[in-house]
């Protein structure tokens, strides 16, 4: 109630909403004053809220608080840990696809040539494929596909070890 003049009775209430009792003229005189009854409400709204009891604290063990907290500890350090681990999944999905990608641009064509050329049954047209074969590309499509195999199995044994997280 800002605005209004205090009540000279107000320190009488306040003085008697502290005590066990309130008297009789003091009960009147807040029935009929909105001040006072406010400043009733009030004073015994703090005091509730000071109430620090032990009935109303109800505060657990101190040995099951740090027993939580450990845990909670323990459990954040896990995740912390598993985090790069988690990141590196997507990197390695991303190198599979890729390593998938570069092979089939690299060695579908070879491939397909190989086969056309070597489907022919014209004896000079195996000779002259026999002859222009060369060890080296044969090598660079092996590896290429090796390395194809190796990213996804690396990808599917992670992924089955840690499938956890």
């Amino acid at each position: 109630m800002l605005g209004t003049r205090p009540c000279e009775r107000e320190p009488d209430v306040l003085a008697a909403a502290a005590g066990e009792r309130m008297p009789a003229e003091i009960e009147a005189h807040v029935a009929g004053c909105d001040r006072c009854r406010d400043a009733l409400t009030v004073a015994g709204f703090m005091r509730r809220m000071a109430d620090t009891s032990a009935a109303r604290a109800n505060l657990p063990d101190p040995g099951t608080l740090w027993w939580k907290a450990q845990i909670v500890r323990r459990w954040e350090a896990e995740r912390r840990s598993a985090a790069p681990v988690e990141s590196m999944e997507r990197v390695e999905l991303l190198a599979a696809i890729v390593a998938i990608v570069l092979g089939a641009f690299w060695g579908l064509p070879a491939i397909w040539r190989s086969l056309t050329g070597a489907a022919a049954v014209d004896t000079d047209t195996v000779a002259r494929v026999a002859l222009t074969f060369d060890p080296a590309q044969l090598a660079t499509y092996i590896g290429v596909a090796l390395a194809v195999i190796a990213a996804g199995t690396f990808y599917l044994v992670h992924r089955t070890l840690f499938s956890d997280y």
